[in-house]
């Protein structure tokens, strides 16, 4: 779900996730029918049971169409309740919301941003994974309280910024990668443990005439042998070390780890 889903109309809705499910890529936040079962992906990994979640709160100008409503996941805090329950329901102890949302360059969340992120917490969502502004916004691991008094720690990522891209400027040539672990005890609800980013920056160049772009991670580690990789010139390793530095400085720690 998110801000172009209905550039191409419904007809190119439906073509994209045809082409998903022919590269065996599961999808959700779009749907070709109104089952409610659409607006969950259910995923077992190592015993535990994920549900993924997606909403926008935008189709970039363009109305969903009429009686269509449930092609596009549009955030509201009541479909996102009804989505939690559902989910429960089928048994998720984990659930992951991709939300599309925020003001595009900013590398601070909006007001909005962070209202609709608390909204979804206090529904018992466990990680947020937001997209939409084209940069990297701030991580948070923390310890959410519900209203009804429950805590439970939980990771949200305001804006995960650009993967790949042609956008080639500052702050829009890169984004990130993450690892989230939970650990489930004996008879217990899984809990988030470890949260660790990675940055991945486009790097453009031309063969034969014609642009290649690859994507790089980019940590400590990594870092040093992009000074004798070939294809990368002096002001492509300038910008793959500003953008590290930029990062770094904006979201801490490449890893954190909870007690």
């Amino acid at each position: 779900a998110h801000t172009h889903s209905l550039d191409r109309g419904l007809e190119g809705l439906f073509r994209t996730l045809d082409h998903l499910d022919r590269a065996g890529l599961a999808h959700v936040g779009t749907a070709r029918t109104p089952d409610p079962a659409a607006r969950v992906v259910l995923r077992e990994i190592n015993g535990v049971r994920f549900a993924f979640l997606a909403y926008t709160t935008s189709t970039n100008g363009i109305p969903v169409p009429a009686g269509r409503e449930w092609a596009v996941n549009l955030y509201s805090p009541a479909g996102a309740a009804a989505d939690v329950v559902l989910a429960r329901r089928l048994g998720a102890e984990i659930i992951v919301c991709a939300l599309h949302a925020g003001i595009e360059y900013r590398r601070e969340p909006s007001a909005e941003q962070r209202a609709i992120v608390e909204e979804l917490l206090d529904l018992g969502v466990d990680a947020v994974l937001g997209s939409h502004p084209h940069v990297i916004e701030p991580l948070a691991v923390r310890v959410h309280s519900t209203p009804d008094g429950t805590e439970r720690p939980v990771f949200v990522a305001h804006s995960l910024g650009n993967f790949l891209s042609n956008q080639r400027w500052r702050y829009s040539d890169c984004g990130l990668l993450l690892i989230l672990q939970w650990e489930k005890p004996d008879g217990g609800r899984p809990r988030l443990s470890r949260a660790r980013w990675q940055l991945v920056w486009v790097h453009k160049y031309y063969a034969s005439g014609r642009p290649v772009f690859r994507l790089l991670p980019v940590d400590e580690q990594s870092l040093p042998t992009y000074a004798a990789d070939p294809l990368l010139g002096e002001a492509d390793r300038a910008r793959l070390y500003q953008a590290w530095e930029d990062t770094r400085t904006l979201v801490g720690p490449e890893e954190v780890a909870l007690e």
